[in-house]
């Protein structure tokens, strides 16, 4: 049986202070993607003197979602003019929600607690360079798909 991944099959969906749901699409968004990475470990492994270890697990899911677009992308402007809403009072700040899926193979990232970490760095250059919005994530809670593809 052949297997076939697209991008096309992912979207990122924002809700928070300042919009409605915002559905980010492969449209617009460059072929780095979308990366979820958390913050830090869920073990610690603390060997002893006997040769024995003792695991300690951490219980934090925090992470930071990072969404590349292309500098044409529209959604920079709709991301832009919210970042300076939420942004403008500690009311509106990290309160997003993101969800990024791909429904055909069943994968599902849930984050609250989101805010934006920064405004995005600006490089006009010969070359258009990328536009890196990134969120800072209180809770990721992630399911992988189990390779059964799921007609979209």
């Amino acid at each position: 049986m052949t297997v076939a991944y697209s991008f096309a099959d992912v979207n990122l969906i924002l809700s928070g202070p300042g919009t409605a749901d915002l559905i980010l699409s492969e449209s617009g968004v460059a072929d780095e993607g979308i990366t979820v990475v958390r913050t830090g470990d869920q073990n610690t492994m603390t060997g002893g003197a006997t040769r024995g270890v003792i695991h300690s697990l951490h219980m934090t899911r925090s992470g930071r979602i990072t969404l590349r677009l292309r500098k044409d992308s529209p959604y920079n402007r709709i991301l832009n003019t919210l970042a300076n809403y939420q942004f403008s009072s500690g009311a509106y700040h990290g309160q997003n929600i993101l969800t990024v899926s791909n429904r055909v193979w069943g994968d599902e990232v849930d984050a609250t607690q989101c805010a934006f970490v920064r405004y995005p760095d600006g490089t006009w250059a010969k070359a258009a360079a990328l536009t890196e919005w990134m969120f800072d994530c209180g809770d990721i809670a992630q399911q992988l798909g189990d390779g059964t593809l799921v007609a979209a």
